[in-house]
């Protein structure tokens, strides 16, 4: 049986946001839509990854939620490791965030190292 897209993109939804998220818990799991090769109860677990891959792929409608958590997207910054967040969303986050002055060098992103 061939579907075509457009009949895909019918059975095909995202979750939406919540109208009124009632704790930090909820708009984590949320997020969790953006760690598709986990489910929902394993990407939570993991917090610093779940809001930096949120942090790289959320659409601006979904920023109002992302600030709601702002002292998880520092800590997400804080403890990235290589390969979490792309050059533009480290940038425009450090910025964002305050956690440069505007004049000031972005840190460079980090890095995997072989020993």
């Amino acid at each position: 049986m061939n579907i075509s897209l457009s009949q895909q993109k019918k059975h095909f939804t995202m979750p939406s946001p919540p109208n009124n998220p009632q704790n930090r818990e909820e708009i984590l799991y949320y997020f969790c839509k953006y760690i598709w090769w986990q489910t929902p109860d394993e990407a939570i677990l993991f917090k610093d990854r779940l809001v930096a891959q949120a942090m790289c792929y959320a659409q601006i409608d979904e920023y109002p939620l992302l600030w709601q958590i702002k002292d998880d997207m520092i800590n997400a910054i804080k403890n990235a490791q290589a390969g979490w967040f792309d050059k533009k969303s480290w940038h425009f986050w450090h910025l964002m965030l305050d956690l440069v002055k505007i004049d000031e060098p972005i840190p460079d992103l980090p890095q995997r190292r072989f020993q």
